[in-house]
């Protein structure tokens, strides 16, 4: 019986430490995430005043941008425990 309470202990101990990792790892992904919208947001709010060349060349960089940023939420959603793993999140196209 004491094996199973130092096993059961320890899997705790680890479990703790696994979910500090998948926070730090959470909070990397999503600052990222920022980043690149962020020099997206530029992009995106001058290509009004862009010449046609230039508009398809940002049109290309906003799409690799999306791409990235899609890239990165299914890498944040890996590492959620697994009961936020499944839950699925309602998307708002445009």
């Amino acid at each position: 019986m004491a094996k199973l309470h130092m096993d059961i202990v320890r899997q705790a101990r680890l479990r703790a430490a696994m979910d500090e990792d998948a926070l730090k790892l959470t909070a990397r992904l999503c600052t990222r995430i920022g980043m690149i919208m962020e020099d997206a947001s530029v992009i995106a709010l001058t290509i009004g005043a862009a010449s046609e060349g230039d508009r398809m060349e940002a049109l290309a960089q906003l799409d690799a941008a999306a791409g990235r940023i899609s890239d990165l939420v299914r890498a944040v959603r890996a590492v959620q425990p697994r009961g936020l793993q499944r839950q699925t999140v309602r998307t708002v196209r445009y």
